[in-house]
């Protein structure tokens, strides 16, 4: 066991007892494997989930069915979306007259694959893809292997993403934008 110092609410913490190892853990859990449950848990919850939750108003919003959205609060003319995905999907439905079950049928089998490793953070706030990110996404992944893993190496080393071994166009432009954005926000830009 030992403790660990957080920071939260711009006040430190001590959190005590924090398990060091599976076997701790599962000690601790009063059962064996209770380690990688709640592991393979906190992976769906936080990661597979939104991800499948996305994939499923991405094929909604194919046929021409539009999420609302609203101006960015601090980056004029970026457009972030203004709501969840339940309640896109149930304005879909409400406006289509469709059931769940003609929704499921429509939408098809959503098949995500369970990855472990860093995972992309939501921030509550989904972010539009700008054209222009994905087009060099797409750029990226249709370059040699060599030249496509130094230009991820270069945006994770910017960005602190890592990538999956087979990252999407979404998932490298998401990469590029705030890449645009450390690299914007490093250029001093005040008048003296």
């Amino acid at each position: 066991m030992k403790d660990i110092n957080i920071k939260t609410l711009g006040l430190s913490a001590t959190i005590t007892d924090v398990p060091t190892s599976v076997e701790e853990f599962d000690q601790m859990a009063g059962r064996q494997g209770a380690c990688l449950e709640y592991a393979v848990q906190h992976i769906l919850f936080h990661s597979v989930y939104e991800t499948v939750r996305s994939l499923i108003c991405e094929k909604v919003e194919a046929t021409g069915f539009a999420r609302k959205t609203k101006p960015h609060p601090t980056k004029p003319g970026v457009e972030v979306i203004d709501e969840s995905e339940a309640a896109y999907i149930s304005r879909y439905l409400a406006a289509t007259g469709k059931t769940i079950e003609q929704l499921q049928q429509e939408v098809g089998v959503v098949a995500v694959p369970f990855k472990v490793g860093r995972q992309k953070q939501s921030t509550g706030q989904q972010i539009r893809l700008s054209k222009r990110d994905l087009e060099r996404a797409n750029i990226i992944l249709g370059q040699d292997a060599a030249k496509r893993q130094k230009n991820l190496e270069q945006i994770t080393k910017v960005t602190g993403i890592t990538f999956s071994e087979n990252p999407t166009a979404e998932d490298i432009a998401a990469a590029l934008k705030v890449y645009r954005q450390k690299i914007e926000n490093a250029i001093d830009l005040s008048e003296q």
